[in-house]
């Protein structure tokens, strides 16, 4: 697992510094199951595509109004108007809404490690 932390203190997200590391590591053959990056990395549309295109797996956090599709989302043609010119791209069949909106309606599963020999529990929420 590599692990993505942004400092967005002063500069915002460090995604410069990232892939350059990400491609050394990748280029020395060291292996990792999955990429996982905080939401300074999530807001960036560019750096998910990038992962993918990578053929990575990858978990990143987002913000809550960060606005989400469905996964049965289909493009369709849009209906074309009388007048202007004709559209050249597809569009999504339904509304994009905000995170936070969808993940109310998501069913929860409660999750828990352990961490070392400690003998606590850790537990959180997944969807």
């Amino acid at each position: 697992m590599l692990a993505c932390h942004s400092n967005t203190e002063r500069h915002g997200p460090s995604r410069k510094l990232l892939w350059p590391r990400l491609i050394r590591a990748m280029a020395a053959n060291v292996r990792f199951g999955c990429v996982l990056a905080d939401a300074g990395y999530g807001l960036s549309a560019p750096f998910r595509q990038g992962l993918t295109e990578r053929g990575l797996a990858w978990a990143v956090g987002i913000p809550r109004h960060l606005k989400v599709y469905p996964v049965d989302v289909k493009l369709i043609w849009p209906i074309t108007k009388v007048r202007g010119k004709p559209r050249k791209h597809h569009v999504p069949d339904i509304l994009s809404i905000g995170a936070e909106q969808m993940l109310a309606s998501a069913k929860w599963k409660t999750v828990s490690w352990r961490s070392g020999d400690l003998p606590l529990r850790i537990s959180s929420r997944w969807s």
